[in-house]
């Protein structure tokens, strides 16, 4: 594989953890989530759009599902027992 001579950085979000990079070819869009600054994003290359999905909640995994939405995962931390839960969303 050829690496091109220059990279240009095209979506700087200041995150302070982020993950889970996720190309979605359909809508020619690249997700991506800040799982400590609970945010999780949309960047369209094509229009060079940048949008804002979800603030305040801590996404720390996810996969487009069959109707377009979102199976997510998060954590929670359980401080009565000092452990944490886990829980899955869909939407």
């Amino acid at each position: 594989m050829t690496l091109p001579a220059q990279l240009n950085i095209v979506a700087d979000y200041q995150d302070l953890c982020g993950e889970c990079p996720v190309w979605d070819e359909q809508a020619d869009a690249l997700y991506g989530t800040d799982c400590v600054g609970q945010r999780f994003y949309r960047f369209q290359p094509a229009s060079r759009k940048h949008e804002g999905l979800k603030w305040g909640l801590e996404i720390n995994g996810y996969r487009l599902n069959r109707q377009r939405g979102f199976g997510i995962t998060m954590h929670t931390i359980t401080t009565e027992h000092g452990r944490f839960t886990a829980s899955t969303r869909s939407g």
